[in-house]
């Protein structure tokens, strides 16, 4: 390597940066932000408990709206999965493998209610899909709730403006992001695994 390497921020499985530090022999601080973090597969838990609190009727049927094969998706997904077989019920999913955007939710909820058009409710796993979904449902005059559920993940201002609000899982991702975590370890030289349980909220907004 051609650098110092302090301490390694690692967000997926893989990195290169990671296996090159390891070949190396370097002992450092290494923060795992997504994969297996309990941290973040609390956030994960808090998505399916959105899902767990409004599925009550053995008929209610819920589609997972993904995007991306983003590792963060997976367990708000896997999380999902969790809640709907407590209740008896199969999860049903919808993963175009594309970058999410606002267009995408409005594509994926039109595919959704094609292939079963007796789907109640939709939980997106970030917002931009979750907002597309709504305007789908807007423009085909489904009335949200009433007719059909729909949350997010992230808890965006936009979604919090669109009629009706839209509900969605609020990461503290203000907390997550100080790398506080990593500071101590370079300072501290601690390489024991720590756990810190950031927690999570729920807005209700006027969809579920």
């Amino acid at each position: 390597m051609c650098w110092t390497v302090a301490a390694v921020l690692r967000i997926a499985l893989g990195s290169a940066t990671v296996a090159a530090v390891t070949t190396a022999g370097v002992v450092l601080p290494i923060i795992n932000v997504t994969h297996a973090d309990p941290a973040l597969v609390v956030l994960a838990t808090g998505a399916g408990s959105v899902i767990a609190s409004h599925v009550n009727d053995p008929g209610f049927w819920l589609f997972n709206l993904g995007s991306k094969d983003d590792i963060r998706d997976e367990q708000r997904y896997h999380s999902y999965c969790d809640a709907m077989t407590r209740r008896g019920l199969a999860p049903l999913r919808i993963n175009p493998r594309a970058i999410s955007s606002i267009h995408l939710g409005i594509q994926l909820m039109r595919d959704a209610l094609a292939a079963h058009p007796d789907v109640d409710g939709v939980f997106c796993t970030n917002d931009d899909i979750a907002m597309g979904a709504l305007l789908w449902c807007r423009e085909r005059q489904l009335a949200v709730p009433e007719q059909i559920s729909i949350a997010g993940f992230h808890g965006l201002e936009m979604g919090r403006q669109m009629i009706p609000s839209l509900a969605s899982v609020i990461p503290p991702a203000f907390r997550s992001g100080t790398a506080q975590m990593l500071l101590n370890k370079i300072k501290n030289n601690d390489l024991n695994h720590n756990t810190i349980d950031l927690g999570y909220q729920i807005y209700h907004g006027n969809t579920l």
